[in-house]
């Protein structure tokens, strides 16, 4: 089962790999930025997750727009999200950088859950389903630690370490997602 599901289990992990960087290192790096105020911060956060809840009510029309392409959504706009928190910053940055990493992991998550069930078919729910969520809960613990070994190694000389590892993250998932089949069942 794990072969089979192999695309859409490493794209969960790349995706949640990817998302986690954000709120694990957002209110440092904004703040060493110095200047948003803090107080700002929990707001612009919170704004993201209301972005993220919009990306996923927007899905089947994003889909329905995109087609096969939609497989590309969620890791181009974490690309586009991280590029502009960590090259453009200040306000127009930090905001259209969460707008742009909100929306990724709120399309991205229906998107490979809704094609692995469809590739699965009936079984999904016992079979893919758990594999996935696996996958979406193993890059949550493991997003933090790939973290500190990229922060071991680079130490203080890359500005912005945490978004530069997430461009390169993010690279890599849309590498993958070129390789995901259509959602057709089997």
């Amino acid at each position: 089962m794990f072969r089979a599901n192999i695309m859409y289990i490493l794209a969960m992990f790349l995706l949640m790999s990817t998302f986690f960087i954000y709120p694990a290192n957002f209110a440092m790096e904004t703040i060493s930025e110095g200047i948003i105020p803090q107080n700002y911060i929990a707001v612009i956060m919170a704004g993201m997750d209301f972005v993220a809840f919009c990306g996923g009510l927007l899905f089947v029309r994003a889909k329905g727009l995109l087609g096969g392409k939609t497989k590309f959504l969620a890791p181009l706009c974490f690309l586009i999200g991280y590029l502009l928190l960590a090259l453009l910053g200040g306000w127009t940055g930090t905001l259209l950088g969460s707008v742009f990493v909100g929306f990724a992991n709120g399309a991205g998550i229906p998107y490979i859950m809704s094609e692995a069930s469809m590739k699965a078919g009936k079984a999904a729910a016992t079979t893919v389903m758990s594999l996935i969520s696996a996958a979406l809960y193993l890059a949550q613990f493991v997003s933090p630690v790939l973290m500190s070994a990229v922060t071991a190694i680079f130490g203080g000389t890359v500005p912005h370490l945490p978004y530069c590892f997430a461009i390169v993250l993010s690279i890599l998932f849309v590498l993958w997602s070129a390789r995901i089949p259509s959602g057709k069942a089997e």
